[in-house]
């Protein structure tokens, strides 16, 4: 019993630390949307990860911050739901900026942030334009992932007409912003 309550103290301690912080500036360079659903209603958190500068978050000495960041992202997709989709655009990913060694704790971070804090709660996890390069990452990170992890992840190449697809399998076109192959927009973009 003692280690159960050890457990949820520590994990209580984290989700109140990750949210005490301003993330407004983190939130302005390195965007998500959480705003659209898949047909069966649930959420879809977006993001175009091939734009995020995380080799300046490497060297600018704010790891730790960003890795906060990125468990506060997925602490916002958890808050009223049991699973969403997690779509992910690579477009624009290069090794300097996105595959630096430097950069590999961020991806590291974020698969054990999922594993440890929200096992199964993305639903399906696809990749889209994603290059060749990005399967060294993988090689990497997916021996930390779970299973079920493992199974939800689709990486998907550069080819539009294949990964629409399978976007629009997930989702309909009204509910994916441009980029992913849809027609969203938010009101006032």
């Amino acid at each position: 019993m003692d280690q159960a309550e050890q457990m949820l103290k520590e994990n209580l301690r984290w989700r109140n630390q990750t949210h005490a912080e301003d993330w407004s500036e983190f939130r302005e360079k390195y965007p998500y949307n959480l705003d659209t659903i898949n047909k069966q209603g649930m959420p879809i958190l977006t993001g175009n990860i091939g734009d995020w500068d995380l080799r300046a978050i490497a060297i600018s000495g704010r790891s730790s911050q960003f890795i906060r960041y990125i468990d506060m992202i997925m602490e916002d997709a958890a808050e009223t739901v049991t699973q969403f989709d997690f779509l992910v655009n690579m477009d624009n990913y290069n090794v300097i900026t996105q595959g630096c060694g430097q950069c590999l704790q961020f991806y590291i971070a974020l698969v054990n942030g999922g594993e440890n804090h929200y096992p199964g709660l993305a639903d399906k996890i696809v990749l889209i334009n994603s290059p060749p390069i990005f399967g060294l990452v993988l090689q990497v990170i997916r021996p930390l992932m779970s299973r079920t992890t493992r199974e939800s992840l689709k990486v998907l190449g550069q080819d539009k007409t294949q990964w629409t697809k399978v976007l629009w399998s997930i989702a309909e076109r009204s509910q994916l912003r441009p980029e992913f192959g849809g027609t969203y927009r938010r009101k006032g973009e």
